[in-house]
């Protein structure tokens, strides 16, 4: 009876995740996006004209949170000159100026939107980052990467239930893509819901259990939980020659270090410095990371 009630509540579980979430068109998933599949439900007419380019030529490339265009209009020129200020040059204020001339004359063109956007975010002015997502979900309010740029922002905001709404409507949106749960269950694992982490990392594993933001989220659950062997286990079958969340690096040299082996963790604290965004984003001190390497060596 204790085997076919644990069965029974497992399906149940299941069953009212898989129909809380309403059915949507699947995105394809990738970093190199066409511009017919990347704004196939946006008001394409009106980007069109204001982009003065046609759809065929026009592309968009994702790298470390930041959207690039490839095309040679002057919203993708000044696009791209506005995010090397800062991934170039470091330069906050000028990329921000720059963008905000970009917006001023295309107030639609969602990759520098989404850039602004983020820019804000990592500097900590999280208002002026939601101001930027919330114009571009005015224009794109069914795509899934603006619902989870406004999610974040949210749960930095400590407003979690918008959190969790804009977190699930990413999903939504482009039920192919299982990030947007791996926030979701790191956020639940953050606020000591690990029931409900659980259920939603059971759910995900049904749709791509490798994924790497997956499994990043899997082993901070269990970290949280204190159940470092599992937590590891996670995080070793990361395979970081594909995309995945820099912030592994950290939780992985957290866990070892709790686990003595302090050779890994050494190895993985080295390997967080060289990813300084994601030291801003997570509140990371820098000098507490070369601390802990001092003490290891």
């Amino acid at each position: 009876m204790k085997t076919f009630f644990i069965i029974s509540e497992n399906l149940v579980i299941f069953c009212l995740l898989f129909f809380s979430i309403p059915l949507h068109p699947q995105e394809k998933p990738g970093t190199l996006i066409e511009t017919d599949e990347f704004l196939s439900i946006f008001k394409q007419s009106n980007i069109d004209s204001e982009l003065k380019i046609s759809k065929s030529k026009y592309k968009i490339s994702e790298k470390d949170g930041w959207y690039y265009a490839s095309g040679q209009s002057e919203a993708e020129i000044k696009n791209n000159e506005a995010l090397n200020f800062f991934i170039k040059e470091k330069n906050v204020k000028m990329a921000i100026e720059a963008f905000e001339k970009v917006l001023n004359k295309f107030p639609m063109f969602l990759p520098a939107r989404l850039n602004s956007g983020r820019l804000y975010f990592l500097n900590d002015k999280y208002e002026k980052s939601l101001y930027h997502y919330k114009q571009a979900l005015r224009f794109y309010s069914k795509h899934y990467k603006v619902h989870e740029a406004i999610a974040k922002v949210y749960e930095k905001l400590n407003n979690f239930n918008l959190a969790e709404k804009h977190y699930r409507a990413a999903f939504k949106y482009n039920r192919a893509n299982v990030q947007p749960l791996s926030y979701l269950i790191k956020m639940f694992a953050n606020r000591q819901r690990f029931s409900e982490a659980r259920d939603i990392f059971r759910y995900a594993q049904n749709i791509n259990g490798s994924h790497n933001h997956l499994l990043t989220a899997a082993g901070f659950l269990y970290f949280k939980q204190k159940k470092y062997y599992d937590a590891l286990l996670f995080f070793d079958a990361v395979q970081i020659k594909k995309d995945y969340d820099k912030i592994f690096h950290y939780y992985k040299a957290e866990t070892c270090l709790r686990l003595n082996l302090n050779d890994k963790a050494f190895l993985e604290y080295e390997k967080l410095l060289l990813y300084p965004e994601t030291l801003k984003e997570h509140k990371i001190s820098e000098s507490y990371i070369n601390r802990i390497l001092g003490k290891l060596k």
